[in-house]
C-alpha cells in the first residue's frame, strides 16, 4: 500500500459554494473528502454531499462511457460507443438540423452548474447559432432577481451580505444551513458575535429557528411584507435621508406607492402578525449596518421582479448598499469576467434569429436582448412548441446538467415533449430519468475528475479557486471538454483546442497559467473595494440607485414595485380554495441533496430517506393524518404522496412539500407552467392552492 496523498482542491458537488476541501487518496484511490480548516473562504465549513462525494464518484451506477440507444425511446436498451461516435453523431445530427430547418430548429438547454461552465455553454450556443438555449432553471432560478437588482443597483449586490459585519441580517426565502454553506457559516458567526437575524419563511426552517425575528408569510405574499416594511421605515423616517438623497432617485414616488402597505392591512395579506412586520422593519433600520441574503424563491412567486425591486429598495433606503456590513457587490479575482455579454459572443447572433427566440415577444425581460441579462428561450414556451409545431417545430435538443423530466413545472408536458422531439442528446453522471429518453448519452466526470477553476458572485467573493483532477472513472469527461470537442467537429468559432488552454485563457489577465497558479497554492483573493459604487456611481442610467426605474416605464412596466395576489389563492381564486383550501409551498431543501441530484448516494440517502411534506399539528389532527403518515396532495394539476411531519413551525393553512424527488414524489406534478409571471415568464412554484389526505397504508 501506497502512502497517503493529500490534495487541496475545491468541491463543486452543488455548483455555487465552492468550498475548500482536502481529498485523501490511497494507492491513487479517493477515500476520504475532509473540510479545509484552512481554506480562507469556507474555513472547515462544508456540506454532507461534499463529504459523500467519495460514494458519488465510484457509484456502480455511473454513466462511464458514451451509449447510443438501441431500442425504441425509454425502453431501456442501449449498446456501448466510443467517443468519437457519439461526438460525431450529435455532431452530424445538430448540424443536419440546421442545414435542413435553421437553427432555431435546435434548442441547447442546461440545468445547474456542475464547476463553472454555465457560461461556456451560453458561447457554445450563441456560436452554433441558435437563439433557443435556456436553463432548467433559468426563470426559475437567480435570472429574475438579478434582473431586478441590475434594474434597481446596476448590479447583484443581495447575493453579497457582507454578513460578518453586520449588525442585522435579513434571510429572506432561503435556508443557508440547507444549501449555502459559508453563507450560513458566516451568518452564524454574527449572530454568536451580537448580531440580529431576521428570517423570511413560512416554515420554521434551520435557519428561522436561530432568528430574533421570525416572519412566517403566507407563500406567494412576500411582495405585500417587503411593501408593508418599506411603509413602515419610511412613515416613521427610519430610513437614512443623506443616503436617500444623495445616492437613490424616486423617492417621492416610492413613498406615495408604499401608502397603502400599512402594517394592519399587509397582515391581512400576509398571514404576519402587524407588530412582528413593525418590529422587523425597525430592527433592519435602526441596528445597522445591515444586510440581506436571498435565494431561489425569490424567483418563484408569480411576480419576481417586483419582489427583487422591493427587497432592494428596503436595503437602499436604510442605507445598506455598497457599505461595510451592508450588501455590496462581487467582484472577480482578476481572470476574464465570463458574465458578460462579450464572453457569450450574443452579438454572433444574427438579429433576424434574435427575434426568433421562444418567448421573446412575450417575456422581453427574459429572452430579448435588452443588455440587462443573459437572453435565452422560454422553457415551457419551448415545449409547447415541440408538442404543438408551433411558432415552427423544433427538431432536436442537446442537454447538459439537466434533468428537465423531473426538474420542470407541470413536468408530465415536459417528459411528453422530451418524447416527441425528433433528435435527444444528454450529459450526465447517471441515466436520469431524462437520459433515459435520449438518443445518445454521455458520461459527465464529477468534481473530482477534472481541472478547473472556480468562483462564484453568491459564495466566494472576490476567491478565484482552482480544481484539480484526482480520479478517473471509466471514460467520463468534463461539461467544459465536451464542449470544447463538440465545437471542434462542428467548426464553431471563438472556441479553444483543449481544456487547459481554456483554462489558461481565463487566467490569463492575472499573468499566471494554470499550472502556475497551482503552484502557488492555487488561490488568488482581490479585496472588494467597497464604496466605490457610491464614489463613481452605480452601474445605472441616473448613475444612482433607481427607486423608480424609467428603463422599465420605457419597457411598459410599472417603474415602481407593486403587490399582485398569486393567480390562484384563498383571495384570487375562493371557488378553487374550497376544493383545495390550503397553500402550498413548493421547493424545500435539504444539506443532503441539490436539486433532483445525489437521492442514490447511500450515506445521504441514509440521512434523508424519504420525501417530506410538513402539516401543522392542528390541522393533520383534522384530517386524520399522523407523523410519519403517507398522504396525498393535490393541486389542479396533479397528486404527489409523501410522509407527512408533523410541525407547529408552520401555518395551520400551509403545507410545504420538498424538492427534487422523482416519480410519485416529484413536487412538480403539482406545479403549473401556464400562468407565468408578466415579462420574465417564471412559473409560479409558492403559494399554490391544494388538498391533503392521508392515503391507505
Amino acid at each position: 500500500m501506497q502512502e497517503a496523498k493529500y490534495i487541496n482542491t475545491t468541491c463543486s458537488i452543488c455548483g455555487h459554494n465552492q468550498c475548500g476541501v482536502i481529498v485523501k487518496l490511497v494507492d491513487d484511490k479517493v477515500v476520504q473528502i475532509m473540510p479545509n480548516r484552512e481554506d480562507p473562504m469556507s474555513k472547515g465549513s462544508i456540506c454532507p454531499k461534499s463529504i459523500a462525494s467519495v460514494q458519488l464518484l465510484y457509484h456502480p451506477n455511473r454513466l462511464k462511457y458514451p451509449m447510443k440507444r438501441a431500442g425504441p425511446r425509454g425502453s431501456g436498451k442501449w449498446k456501448r460507443v466510443s467517443w468519437d461516435e457519439a461526438l460525431g453523431e450529435i455532431s452530424e445530427k445538430l448540424l443536419q438540423v440546421k442545414s435542413e430547418y435553421g437553427p432555431e430548429a435546435v434548442v441547447m438547454a442546461r440545468g445547474t452548474n456542475r464547476g463553472s461552465w454555465i457560461r461556456l455553454f451560453n458561447r457554445f450556443a450563441n456560436s452554433f447559432g441558435t437563439p433557443n438555449w435556456t436553463e432548467s432553471g433559468g426563470a426559475q432560478c437567480f435570472t429574475p432577481r438579478s434582473i431586478a437588482q441590475q434594474l434597481t443597483f446596476g448590479g447583484i449586490a443581495l447575493e453579497w451580505p457582507d454578513a460578518e459585519s453586520s449588525k442585522t441580517i435579513m434571510v429572506w426565502g432561503a435556508d443557508p444551513p440547507a444549501s449555502w454553506a459559508p453563507k450560513s457559516r458566516k451568518i452564524v458567526n454574527s449572530k454568536s458575535g451580537g448580531s440580529k437575524v431576521i428570517v423570511v419563511d413560512p416554515v420554521m426552517s434551520n435557519m428561522a429557528s436561530k432568528a430574533d425575528v421570525w416572519l412566517p408569510v403566507r407563500p406567494g405574499s412576500d411582495v405585500a411584507l417587503a411593501m408593508g416594511m418599506i411603509n413602515v421605515i419610511i412613515s416613521e423616517k427610519l430610513y437614512d435621508q443623506e443616503y436617500v438623497e444623495k445616492y437613490t432617485v424616486g423617492f417621492e414616488s416610492l413613498k406615495e406607492r408604499v401608502a397603502p402597505y400599512t402594517p394592519d392591512k399587509v397582515s391581512e395579506i400576509t398571514w404576519v402578525p402587524s407588530d412582528r412586520i413593525i418590529e422587523a422593519a425597525r430592527l433592519f433600520a435602526t441596528n445597522r449596518p445591515s444586510s440581506i441574503a436571498i435565494s431561489a424563491t425569490f424567483d418563484e412567486i408569480v411576480d419576481p421582479i417586483q419582489l427583487g425591486r422591493a427587497v432592494s429598495i428596503i436595503s437602499a433606503i436604510t442605507g445598506n448598499v455598497d457599505v461595510r456590513g451592508g450588501n455590496i457587490f462581487p467582484e472577480t479575482a482578476g481572470q476574464i469576467y465570463v458574465d458578460t455579454n462579450d464572453f457569450i459572443m450574443i452579438e454572433s447572433l444574427p438579429e433576424d434569429l434574435d427575434k426568433k427566440r421562444l418567448g421573446a415577444q412575450r417575456y422581453p425581460l427574459l429572452s430579448r436582448y435588452l443588455k440587462i441579462n443573459f437572453p435565452m428561450a422560454h422553457y415551457p414556451t419551448i415545449l409547447d412548441a415541440i408538442i404543438t409545431g408551433e411558432p415552427y417545430q423544433i427538431r432536436a435538443m442537446f442537454i447538459m446538467g439537466g434533468n428537465p423530466k423531473l426538474s420542470i413545472a407541470n413536468s408530465d408536458r415536459a417528459a411528453e415533449a422530451l418524447n416527441k422531439v425528433d433528435f435527444l442528446a444528454v450529459a450526465d453522471l447517471f441515466l436520469s430519468k431524462t437520459a433515459e429518453m435520449a438518443d445518445i448519452v454521455l458520461p459527465v466526470a464529477s468534481w473530482l475528475e477534472y481541472d478547473g477553476l472556480a468562483d462564484s458572485a453568491q459564495a466566494t467573493y472576490g476567491h478565484l479557486r482552482i480544481r484539480q483532477k484526482v480520479a478517473t472513472v471509466g471514460e467520463a469527461q468534463s461539461d467544459t471538454w465536451i464542449m470544447i470537442e463538440l465545437a471542434k467537429r462542428m467548426n464553431l468559432k471563438g472556441f479553444w483546442n483543449s481544456e487547459r488552454e481554456y483554462l489558461d485563457y481565463i487566467l490569463s489577465p492575472t499573468g499566471m497559467t494554470f499550472e502556475q497558479l497551482k503552484g502557488k497554492g492555487g488561490i488568488i483573493y482581490h479585496e472588494p473595494d467597497i464604496g466605490s459604487k457610491l464614489r463613481n456611481g452605480f452601474n445605472t442610467p441616473s448613475k444612482k440607485i433607481e427607486l423608480y426605474s424609467e428603463r422599465l416605464k420605457g419597457w411598459g412596466y410599472d417603474p415602481l414595485p407593486f403587490y399582485n395576489e398569486p393567480f390562484e389563492s384563498p383571495y384570487s381564486t375562493p371557488e378553487v380554495a374550497k376544493q383545495y383550501p390550503l397553500v402550498l409551498t413548493t421547493g424545500r431543501r435539504v444539506s443532503a441533496y441539490f436539486h433532483t441530484a445525489q437521492r442514490n448516494v447511500p450515506a445521504l440517502r441514509d440521512i434523508y430517506p424519504d420525501p417530506i411534506v410538513e402539516i401543522n399539528n392542528d390541522t393533520a389532527k383534522k384530517l386524520g393524518i399522523s407523523d410519519g403518515d403517507k398522504v396525498r396532495v393535490e393541486t389542479r394539476r396533479g397528486f404527489v404522496i409523501m410522509k407527512a411531519k408533523l410541525t407547529q413551525g408552520i401555518h395551520p393553512r400551509v403545507v410545504g412539500v420538498q424538492h427534487g424527488w422523482p416519480d410519485i414524489a416529484n413536487d412538480n406534478r403539482l406545479t403549473d407552467n401556464t400562468a407565468c409571471a408578466v415579462g420574465i415568464g417564471s412559473t409560479t412554484l409558492r403559494g399554490l392552492l391544494c388538498n391533503i389526505r392521508r392515503e391507505k397504508q
